[in-house]
């Protein structure tokens, strides 16, 4: 019997924080504010979610080039023992 693949969560974090405006702005969109006034952005609450899945490989963030550094801090946070990767373009 053959190993099962692994499982990569792919969090898309896209757009340039129209939609919010004011609260949300091009360089600082709505995925990396806490819109919920839980605490967590958009984003810490997206990988939260994976939180007890130890089967998944480390998540992919896939966000706007401008966003690329705002990804890993809001991370950082949220996922201590787990590897973030994040790609943009």
């Amino acid at each position: 019997m053959s190993a099962p693949l692994p499982l990569y969560p792919v969090i898309l974090s896209g757009g340039v924080g129209s939609r919010l405006w004011p609260l949300s702005r091009e360089c600082y969109p709505k995925q990396f504010l806490d819109v919920a006034a839980s605490g967590q952005t958009l984003v810490q609450e997206t990988l939260g979610r994976l939180a007890g899945l130890d089967e998944l490989q480390p998540p992919l963030v896939v966000c706007n080039e401008a966003h690329r550094f705002l990804v890993p801090s809001s991370c950082a946070t949220t996922l201590s023992a787990r590897r973030v990767s994040c790609w943009s373009r």
